[in-house]
C-alpha cells in the first residue's frame, strides 16, 4: 500500500515536469504569429452577369473598390437591347429594351496610383420577354361608349378597335392617347373625336360623320363612302384617302395640314378653314374628281378633274410631269397653275374649261444665278457647360440623386435642325437702274413655314423639350406646350422689310418670327435657360449680296426665289440662335420680270 502511494506521487511530478517544459516552450515563442497573406480580389461590376426583363431597369456598381475607382465612362454594345444611363462615379442604370444579348463596359480611373490608373470592366445582359403574369393587355375591342372609356383608361393598350354594327354616337374624350393606334370598323355609328392618338384608321364609318376635335392627329381613311369634320380650332396633321373609288367629304373649319389622295376618288372640300390645306394627287390616283369650296394648294402627279366653286379663291395648282389637268374656275378670281417646266398660268374665272397636258406645254428658260460668296458664321463665346447624357450614357454628372443635364453650344447647333425644320421663299424688287454704290431703294419680302419635331435620339431618356411661339403654341395664347411628335405646319404671313441705305448687320439682319424652346425632366436636374430661335423670313445680309450682282439688277427689276431650306445654325451676339440656308450659291429664280440693260 505504501509502495503504490508513492508510485503515484512519482507519476503526478513528472506530469506536472512536462506542462511545466510545454508552458516555457510555448512563451519562447514569438508574440506576433504569422497568417498567410491572400491576394487582394480585384475592382469589378458587382456581377458579371445580368439578367433583365423588357422595359426593367437596374442600378449596376462598383464592389472591390479599395483604390478609389471612380465610373468615367459607360456604353452599351447595343443599345436597342439594353441602354445605360444616369451615370455617377459610382454606379449606372441599366435597362431592358428587347430581348437580346449583349455587354456593357464601364471605364474606371483612379488618382491612388502612378501607373495602371485606368481600367475596363463589363457585364453581359440577357434581356427576356416578361413573365406572362406580368404582361399586360395592348390590344382591345369595344362595341360601346361604356368598353371604350374602360379600354381608354387602360395605360398598357396600345391597339384599340372600334366595332359594331349598330346606328348610335360615341364620343372619344380629350386626352393623349400617343401610344394607341386606333381602327374604327363602324358603319352605321356617328364618332366625334376629341382624343390624340399614335394614328387613326376609318376602315367604315357612318357617311355622317366623322367629327374631329383634336390637334394632331394623323387620319388614314379606307371607308367606301364618308364624310370627315374637322370643328373650329381642330388641326389634322394629315389625312389619307386610300380606297379606290370611293366618294368623300371633308368640311374643314379648324386646320388641315396635308391632304393625300392615293387611290381614284371623288372628293368634296368644303368650310371655312383656318389655315390652307397642301392637297397631293399621287400617281396612283389617275381619275380622281376634286371639287373643292374652300381655298387649296393642289400638287399633281396623276391625271385629275378639278373644279373651284366660289370660297376657293386663292386656290393654286402645279402640275408634275405625269399630269393631265382638267380645271373649271368657278370663282370669282384666278387660279394660278404652274406647270412642269416651272412656267405659270393664270386661269381666268371667265374661261368655261382649263385643260393642260404637259406634251403641248411651252418651255420657259431657266435663269440660273452667279455664285455668291457668304460672309463668315460667328463664332459663339463663352464658358463650355457640361454636356448631356444620351442613350448610351456616354457623359452624364450627378446632383444629389439626380444626374445634370445641359448642354453647350457645339450640341445646341447640333440638336437644333434635328427638331425644326424651317424653309422661306424670297420675293426682291429694284428700280431698273445701273448699280454705282447708290444704294437704290430694294424691297426684300419672304413667307417662312416651319414644323417643330421630337426627335428621341438627341435627347436621353426622360428628357424632353417644350415650346412657344407668340400667337402660335397653346392655340394661339402663346404658353408653353410639350413637343410631342411632330407639331402642325406653321406658314406665318408675309415679312416685308424695305431698305433705303445701308443693310442691316448683326443680330438686326433678320427678320422673322421667335420661337422658345426649354429642356425639362423628371429625372434629371436641367441646367439650362430656354432657347430663343429666329426663323428668317427675310436676312437682309443674304439680299445685300443678291444686291450686289450685276446679272440680278441690270437686268431684273423683279425676282423670286425658290424656296430655301433653313438648316444652318448661326449664334447670334443678342444670345439668340437664328436658322438660315445651309448655302447661298445656285440660287433657282422661279419667277421675274427683265428689263433692257441700263446704258
Amino acid at each position: 500500500m505504501h509502495q503504490l502511494t508513492h508510485r503515484k506521487k512519482f507519476l503526478l511530478k513528472r506530469c506536472l515536469a512536462a506542462a511545466l517544459s510545454t508552458v516555457m516552450l510555448c512563451t519562447a515563442l514569438p508574440l506576433t504569429p504569422y497568417t498567410a497573406q491572400a491576394a487582394a480580389p480585384y475592382v469589378s461590376l458587382r456581377t458579371r452577369f445580368k439578367t433583365l426583363q423588357t422595359g426593367q431597369s437596374s442600378r449596376m456598381t462598383l464592389k472591390n473598390n479599395t483604390a478609389g475607382w471612380k465610373i468615367t465612362k459607360v456604353a452599351t454594345a447595343d443599345r436597342t437591347i439594353a441602354m445605360v444611363y444616369g451615370r455617377t462615379e459610382d454606379g449606372f442604370m441599366i435597362k431592358g429594351k428587347s430581348i437580346g444579348r449583349t455587354t456593357v463596359r464601364a471605364r474606371l480611373k483612379t488618382t491612388s496610383r502612378k501607373k495602371h490608373t485606368s481600367k475596363l470592366v463589363k457585364c453581359r445582359v440577357n434581356v427576356t420577354a416578361p413573365k406572362e403574369q406580368d404582361q399586360l393587355q395592348t390590344q382591345a375591342a369595344v362595341s360601346s361608349q361604356e368598353e371604350l372609356l374602360a379600354a381608354l383608361a387602360q395605360k398598357s393598350i396600345r391597339t384599340l378597335t372600334i366595332q359594331t354594327p349598330k346606328s348610335e354616337k360615341l364620343t372619344i374624350p380629350k386626352g393623349m392617347y400617343t401610344n394607341v393606334a386606333l381602327t374604327v370598323d363602324a358603319p352605321a355609328a356617328d364618332i366625334e373625336n376629341h382624343g390624340v392618338f399614335q394614328s387613326v384608321t376609318i376602315q367604315s364609318i357612318k357617311p355622317d360623320t366623322w367629327t374631329e376635335c383634336a390637334v394632331g392627329n394623323t387620319l388614314r381613311v379606307l371607308a367606301q363612302a364618308a364624310r370627315i369634320v374637322v370643328e373650329k380650332g381642330a388641326r389634322l396633321k394629315s389625312v389619307l384617302f386610300a380606297k379606290a373609288e370611293a366618294k368623300a367629304k371633308l368640311e374643314i373649319n379648324g386646320a388641315i395640314d396635308q391632304v393625300t389622295v392615293s387611290e381614284k376618288t371623288e372628293l368634296e372640300i368644303s368650310g371655312s378653314p383656318e389655315n390652307v390645306p397642301e392637297v397631293s394627287i399621287e400617281e396612283s390616283a389617275s381619275g380622281t374628281v376634286l371639287v373643292s369650296k374652300a381655298p387649296v394648294n393642289v400638287t399633281l402627279d396623276a391625271s385629275a378633274d378639278i373644279t373651284f366653286q366660289k370660297g376657293a379663291e386663292k386656290s393654286t395648282v402645279i402640275c408634275r410631269s405625269k399630269a393631265v389637268l382638267k380645271l373649271m374656275n368657278e370663282t370669282t378670281a384666278s387660279i394660278k397653275v404652274t406647270k412642269p417646266d416651272g412656267s405659270v398660268e393664270m386661269v381666268s374665272s371667265r374661261v368655261p374649261i382649263y385643260q393642260f397636258r404637259h406634251e403641248y406645254s411651252e418651255s420657259m428658260p431657266t435663269v440660273t444665278t452667279p455664285t455668291v460668296t457668304t460672309k463668315p458664321a460667328v463664332t459663339p463665346t463663352g464658358p463650355a457647360v457640361s454636356g448631356p447624357g444620351n442613350g448610351s450614357g456616354d457623359e452624364g454628372a450627378q446632383e444629389g440623386e439626380k444626374p445634370v443635364f445641359s448642354m453647350d453650344v457645339g450640341k445646341i447647333g447640333e440638336f437644333l435642325p434635328k427638331v425644326i425644320k424651317a424653309e422661306t421663299a424670297y420675293a426682291v424688287s429694284k428700280q431698273a437702274v445701273k448699280l454705282q454704290g447708290d444704294f437704290t431703294v430694294v424691297t426684300a419680302s419672304g413667307i417662312v413655314s416651319f414644323q417643330l419635331r421630337e426627335d428621341p435620339q438627341a435627347l436621353p431618356e426622360g428628357v424632353y423639350v417644350e415650346w412657344s411661339g407668340e400667337g402660335l403654341s397653346n392655340h394661339g395664347a402663346g404658353g408653353w406646350e410639350r413637343l410631342e411628335g411632330d407639331s402642325p405646319v406653321f406658314t406665318l404671313e408675309e415679312y416685308t422689310y424695305v431698305n433705303k441705305g445701308i443693310w442691316l448687320t448683326g443680330e438686326d439682319s433678320y427678320i422673322g418670327p421667335v420661337i422658345q424652346l426649354r429642356f425639362q425632366s423628371d429625372t434629371m436636374n436641367v441646367r439650362m435657360s430656354p432657347i430663343e430661335v429666329i426663323l428668317p423670313s427675310v436676312d437682309t445680309n443674304y439680299v445685300f449680296l443678291l444686291k450686289e450682282g450685276d446679272m440680278y439688277f441690270n437686268r431684273y427689276t423683279y425676282m423670286k426665289i425658290k424656296p430655301l431650306p433653313l438648316t444652318e445654325v448661326k449664334w447670334l451676339l443678342g444670345g439668340r440662335w437664328a436658322m438660315t440656308p445651309h448655302v447661298m450659291h445656285m440660287v433657282e429664280v422661279i419667277e421675274f420680270q427683265q428689263h433692257e440693260p441700263v446704258e
